[in-house]
């Protein structure tokens, strides 16, 4: 007759909710061994190994680079398209052509319609800097987007 499992530890290259509870979440930040090592109330031990195989998603962000804010219709705000491999906009910084800042977002639904302090920008070339979370890793990328008046 087997024994009630009383303690259980989840081993793997990545992310548990929970490490020592019956049930967990994981996410995995490579192809790996996840391993669950349990205990029963006999003080018999066992041990249970999966292999998970991580495959990687091309990235899916698109960002404009040309908008219109008295336009009509499309591209009248800078708009960053994040797919579903996206989890999180940390943030997007907008500098204009001197480095200075015009424009900061940690909110990745917020959007930039192409003001400074409250003014309009002047037309030409901003520089955007972008850091998101796609479920591995955080990564940053950068470009440039034109501003028409």
């Amino acid at each position: 007759e087997a024994g009630t499992i009383t303690s259980q530890e989840w081993l793997g290259e990545g992310i548990f909710t929970c490490q020592d509870c019956p049930m967990t979440t994981y996410r995995p930040l490579a192809s790996g061994n996840i391993r669950v090592n349990t205990v029963d109330s006999r003080g018999c031990s066992n041990t249970a190994q999966l292999f998970i195989q991580v495959e990687e998603l091309p990235l899916e962000v698109y960002v404009p680079n040309v908008f219109a804010p008295e336009g009509s219709g499309a591209n009248t705000n800078f708009t960053i398209f994040a797919g579903t491999n996206v989890l999180n906009i940390e943030e997007l910084v907008i500098f204009d052509r001197w480095g200075n800042e015009v424009f900061y977002s940690a909110n990745q639904n917020e959007l930039w319609y192409g003001l400074k302090d409250g003014a309009d920008a002047q037309p030409g070339l901003y520089v955007w800097e972008l850091n998101y979370e796609n479920g591995v890793v955080e990564e940053k990328l950068t470009g440039e987007v034109l501003l028409i008046r």
